[in-house]
């Protein structure tokens, strides 16, 4: 089954309500797994929380009772970039894991045993939406992801991070606290992983820090309904 997963229940909302939930299961982290049946047969929802650490077992929890086939990650993300606007979508083609720094022992920033820095999204996938989305005529674009384990507001801090970290990486667009961990669990488990997510916060000073959540749900049909048409 594909499993689809949001960093809160507002970002599975819409699919859940959209259709019926044929079971609920908690997960032993605590968390709800639904089975949902969808117009093309049944599919897995689930809010990851905050932490890539979480995301990361989280797939392992379900993978405990269910065949995982694909693993769709969505929901909202703070843009890195001032080239996007909140209720625009990006479809991230890797992700990056912040915080992670093993230098020492000459691995490059990120990276962990063999695995990153960047953690790939199915090019497959990836493509599928963009045609989509495309077709939809949905504003959207191509770019890369970065996650950590802090909630972060600032755009200086956004810049300082990736001029320190990443070179002044440009095509670094979106920012989050959960996909990245999924990424990495989804490659370790080869399952294609696919990541995309609706900006709902730009760092510009305003009330984008009060408003994301809402902006988030705001904008959640129109990426959902896309990835309904990738089932």
């Amino acid at each position: 089954m594909i499993l689809v997963v949001g960093k809160n229940l507002d970002d599975i909302l819409y699919l859940k309500e959209k259709f019926i939930v044929l079971k609920e299961e908690i997960l032993p982290s605590g968390r709800t797994l639904f089975t949902v049946q969808g117009e093309k047969g049944p599919f897995l929802l689930v809010a990851s929380e905050e932490s890539n650490y979480l995301s990361i077992l989280l797939l392992e929890e379900v993978l405990a009772s269910h065949k995982v086939e694909k693993v769709f990650s969505i929901g909202g993300a703070a843009s890195i970039s001032p080239k996007l606007h909140v209720g625009e979508i990006v479809i991230a083609t890797a992700s990056y894991l912040h915080g992670v720094n093993y230098q020492e022992e000459s691995k490059e920033y990120g990276a962990l045993y063999k695995y990153g820095p960047a953690f790939p999204s199915s090019e497959e996938l990836s493509h599928q939406l963009d045609i989509i989305l495309t077709k939809n005529g949905v504003k959207h674009v191509l770019g890369e992801a970065l996650s950590g384990e802090k909630i972060i507001f600032s755009k200086e801090e956004f810049d300082s991070i990736k001029k320190r970290r990443y070179l002044g990486n440009e095509n670094l667009l979106i920012y989050d606290t959960y996909s990245a961990g999924l990424a990495l669990a989804s490659q370790i488990r080869n399952i294609p992983f696919l990541n995309a997510k609706i900006v709902s916060f730009v760092p510009d000073g305003g009330e984008g820090r009060i408003t994301y959540r809402r902006d988030a749900l705001k904008y959640s049909d129109i990426l959902s309904e896309a990835i309904l048409e990738m089932m």
